[in-house]
């Protein structure tokens, strides 16, 4: 069976494993929140900013950060525990972009980074550390 939502459906062959299937298929679906998704799709998305560049090009840069961020306001907007994800995202951004330009935005920018990595883990997208 296909999973459900980073899960695999249980089938039940006999009375006794039938309350053990719906105990895992309840817990599955625990994970399928309003926005669940779309958090570790924004984590991803962020995490290919920094952590795995796939960009190769400003333009591509500032296409995946609109995706991450897309992804976050759309998690926050199906449930508001992601509201920090999206805020911690934004943030992390706005420091990275002022980094260029002062050098003691780095620690707000690590900061913030470390934050977004939690939000991250409890979506349950590890995206690793950025390794400084």
């Amino acid at each position: 069976m296909p999973p459900v939502c980073g899960i695999m459906a249980v089938v039940a062959r006999t009375r006794s494993l039938a309350a053990a299937a719906v105990v895992l298929v309840t817990a599955g679906l625990a994970a399928c929140a309003p926005g669940h998704a779309a958090a570790q799709d924004a984590c991803q998305a962020y995490a290919n900013t920094n952590r795995r560049s796939v960009a190769k090009t400003f333009a591509e840069t500032e296409a995946v950060r609109a995706r991450a961020q897309s992804e976050a306001a759309q998690a926050a907007s199906a449930d508001a525990r992601w509201q920090a994800l999206q805020n911690d995202i934004r943030d992390a951004y706005s420091h990275l972009n002022k980094m260029a330009l002062n050098n003691g935005e780095a620690d707000a920018y690590f900061t913030a980074d470390r934050r977004v990595q939690a939000d991250c883990t409890a979506a349950g997208a590890d995206i690793g550390d950025l390794g400084h």
